[in-house]
């Protein structure tokens, strides 16, 4: 018992990753209008995380137990979240982006309901966890991405200072490791 513990502390030898560690890079497809620079978007993103994935399964049984199959693969959906300038130029981009996918505002005189070719608005992004030196440590891409949700960004006479915040869920083809 003793080895073992020794064992799990000498794990932590080396450093642990640090949440904080990291940057998103989005590739903001040419048909959508946006005036800021990426550096800016890429700077503005407090938070994500790295995407989860599952497999859809079978139960198949022959002879015996059942034994489980996996017949799909599944990846989830991300969120990013920017913080705002005071212009709130990030929610601008983000509603011009869903609105090139689908025009239904009724600001649009033509409003159509109808959505883009998906070539027309998917993108790539790019996730980079950093070590602490500053080096990545684990990249992935985020294949064919684009916007499915702008969340809902609470306004309140209470919080006088805090910093106001746009939630983005992101869909995707799949991601590739880095």
């Amino acid at each position: 018992m003793a080895a073992d513990i020794s064992k799990f502390i000498t794990s932590f030898n080396k450093e642990t990753a640090r949440v904080a560690n990291f940057e998103a890079l989005i590739s903001v497809p040419p048909e959508v209008p946006y005036s800021g620079g990426m550096q800016e978007l890429r700077l503005r993103c407090e938070a994500t995380e790295l995407p989860g994935r599952t497999f859809a399964t079978v139960d198949q049984k022959t002879y015996g137990p059942i034994e489980v199959f996996p017949v799909q693969n599944y990846f989830d959906k991300i969120n990013l979240t920017f913080i705002c300038s005071d212009d709130m130029r990030e929610r601008n981009f983000f509603d011009r982006w869903m609105e090139y996918i689908s025009n239904s505002t009724a600001q649009n005189k033509g409003v159509s309901f109808d959505f883009r070719y998906k070539d027309n608005y998917q993108t790539d992004i790019i996730i980079v966890q950093y070590n602490l030196t500053g080096s990545p440590s684990y990249s992935i891409k985020l294949d064919r991405a684009f916007p499915v949700a702008i969340n809902g960004m609470p306004l309140s006479w209470d919080a006088q200072n805090t910093i106001q915040k746009v939630p983005v869920t992101f869909a995707y083809r799949y991601f590739t490791i880095l």
